[in-house]
């Protein structure tokens, strides 16, 4: 589990930082009933504007609770872009505000609501961007539904 530091207004974790095309992106891991508790889901909405996630969907994130409550592993990262958070320590720990909508999912919806749901408490691996606007959560969105491709699992 992550050294984290915890006061009534912030939650902080040690990450990597990095930059590419001009975008801070950050490697960590956290609590996902605590991630689920700081980020929100953004459902799809007629207007496009407005949202890009699909709705949630109950039966998948019971299934998630049952997968992690059995002991199983889950090691995939969240992609997510928070937006009430900051660096400190030279870009070593990230400062989230310890609010509902610290951030946005762009990525992991369901293992998040599933992972809030088990009995089991486990911990996530997290690709966070600082502040990515609107318009690049949705490409980042398409690009991880639609453009990334699947391997057999008979490989």
């Amino acid at each position: 589990m992550p050294t984290k530091e915890r006061s009534s207004s912030v939650v902080s974790y040690p990450c990597l930082k990095f930059v590419e095309h001009d975008q801070t992106i950050l490697l960590l891991t956290a609590p996902a009933k605590e991630l689920f508790r700081i980020l929100a889901i953004n459902k799809r909405d007629p207007d496009k504007r407005k949202g890009y996630q699909r709705a949630l969907s109950q039966s998948r994130i019971a299934q998630i609770a049952r997968f992690i409550d059995s002991g199983e592993i889950m090691p995939t990262a969240l992609v997510v872009s928070l937006e009430h958070a900051h660096l400190k320590d030279r870009g070593r720990t990230v400062e989230i505000e310890d609010r509902p909508d610290a951030g946005w999912v762009i990525d992991g919806q369901h293992r998040l609501a599933g992972a809030s749901e088990a009995q089991m408490s486990i911990t996530f691996p997290v690709v966070a961007f600082l502040g990515l606007p609107l318009e690049n959560q949705i490409r980042q969105f398409i690009t991880i539904n639609k453009e990334a491709k699947g391997v057999p699992s008979s490989l």
